[in-house]
């Protein structure tokens, strides 16, 4: 049961935006990365509730194979936490409603968990 001082992905996503728009404009890649892993609690926090959820369970499966494919080809560290994170506000920007947006947050932030644990193997 979720109580009033629970707080849920969406309230935390809140704060995972404002962190990240202390980014500039121009940032680069090792920046972005900085700033998220100086985050990395609150992603973590944030992909634990998202797979708490019906509809990660759900779609486990498919995640890990997504997640298999997408990181296989890819080098361990940055060039993954940046596909992540741009798979993340790529699907945020263009998603067609809210629930789209949701979903994409439920799917993709465990991704972006995944890519800062892997950046420390």
């Amino acid at each position: 049961m979720n109580t009033s001082t629970q707080k849920n992905y969406m309230d935390l996503m809140d704060e995972f935006f404002f962190e990240t728009s202390k980014l500039k404009d121009d940032a680069t890649n090792h920046q972005v990365v900085e700033l998220l892993q100086e985050n990395k609690s609150l992603i973590d926090e944030i992909a634990a509730l998202a797979k708490a959820t019906e509809l990660f369970w759900l779609s486990k499966h498919k995640y890990e194979q997504f997640k298999k494919e997408m990181f296989e080809n890819r080098e361990k560290g940055m060039e993954r936490i940046i596909f992540a994170y741009g798979q993340l506000l790529g699907k945020i920007a263009h998603a067609p409603s809210s629930i789209h947006m949701k979903s994409s947050i439920v799917l993709l932030m465990p991704l972006l968990a995944d890519a800062l644990v892997i950046e420390g193997e």
